[in-house]
């Protein structure tokens, strides 16, 4: 699988500012900016050694965030020989990233309807705000404002 992510080109021109999703590593080779998940970037990130004492700690309760810690029951394998688990953690945070720019992009969606509903209402021509907001004089074929013809 890393073989083939790492032939596919995850790239923009532009810098991602304001979030920490994305890896944006410049490449100067082909003038882009990383747009893989800053977790699983291969190229751009190392995974930290695992101390030889570490515990797995992985929940065995598919829907963990959502529940106490205190009836929690976690893993207590050491991680280098916990096979089960392997990556959990990265794995986890990976969907927690995903789930974060699933909503950003929600959130630009819906920024975006707004301003076009903003800019439809700014710019609606109706008989009501003609007739109080602009007078057309006919006989010299200029307009004017409300205020002038008072």
């Amino acid at each position: 699988f890393s073989k083939l992510e790492g032939m596919v080109s995850f790239g923009s021109i532009v810098k991602n500012e304001g979030t920490d999703i994305f890896c944006d590593k410049y490449d100067r080779s082909q003038s882009t900016y990383c747009k893989r998940l800053r977790v699983l970037c291969p190229e751009h990130t190392k995974e930290p050694k695992v101390g030889p004492h570490e515990v797995c700690g992985c929940p065995f309760e598919p829907d963990f965030p959502s529940k106490k810690t205190e009836s929690l029951k976690f893993c207590h394998h050491l991680k280098k020989s916990c096979v089960q688990h392997y990556c959990w953690e990265k794995l986890r945070r990976a969907e927690i990233d995903q789930e974060k720019l699933n909503l950003y992009l929600k959130l630009e969606e819906v920024n975006e309807q707004s301003r076009l509903v903003q800019w439809q209402l700014n710019y609606r021509s109706s008989l009501l705000s003609i007739m109080l907001h602009h007078t057309i004089n006919h006989s010299q074929n200029t307009s004017l404002d409300i205020n002038e013809c008072i």
